[in-house]
């Protein structure tokens, strides 16, 4: 799964979840009734279709019709997604001045997610220095994670909402 995706499904929990399966049934039904439509107004060879003086008759205008559709949607969604994807991310650079402890970072970025950030008390006042970005807050510890890898353990529950982060 990709950094924002696990970050939409952590933040947003089984709403989303949920949110993207009724998204997914209704887009699916809206196909339904198109196919449906075009297929009782005439799907024969009788249908024709006019667009700056080229005529196309046949079952192929209903198809042209639900495929145009069908890529209108997909583009309008792709669009929605690449805006959000790039209005958020977290970052922290510590590179010119002093190290923070990862407790301290935990309580500074806490309030501005739904996922819940343990820190256990031996990993507390490990020192963080350097520059570290995320696509959320919970990418940007697992990104620390993935620095210190060698010194520090991260576990992501995504049942649970959690990321649980503590000394080797």
């Amino acid at each position: 799964m990709s950094q924002f995706g696990q970050c939409l499904v952590l933040e947003w929990g089984w709403g989303f979840l949920i949110g993207a399966g009724i998204g997914l049934i209704v887009l699916c039904g809206i196909l339904g009734l198109l196919i449906w439509f075009f297929r009782l107004r005439g799907g024969s060879k009788t249908s024709k279709g006019s667009y700056h003086g080229v005529t196309i008759a046949g079952p192929i205008v209903p198809f042209i019709a639900s495929l145009a559709i069908i890529v209108a949607v997909g583009y309008g969604l792709y669009l929605g997604y690449d805006k959000f994807r790039t209005t958020y991310s977290v970052s922290f650079d510590t590179a010119s001045g002093q190290s923070k402890d990862l407790g301290e970072l935990r309580d500074f970025y806490q309030p501005d997610t739904q996922v819940t950030i343990l820190v256990k008390d031996r990993a507390r006042h490990f020192p963080v220095t350097g520059r570290f970005e995320g696509a959320c807050v919970q990418d940007l510890f697992e990104t620390i994670c993935r620095q210190y890898s060698s010194k520090l353990s991260c576990d992501t529950s995504m049942l649970r909402r959690t990321v649980t982060i503590d000394l080797r």
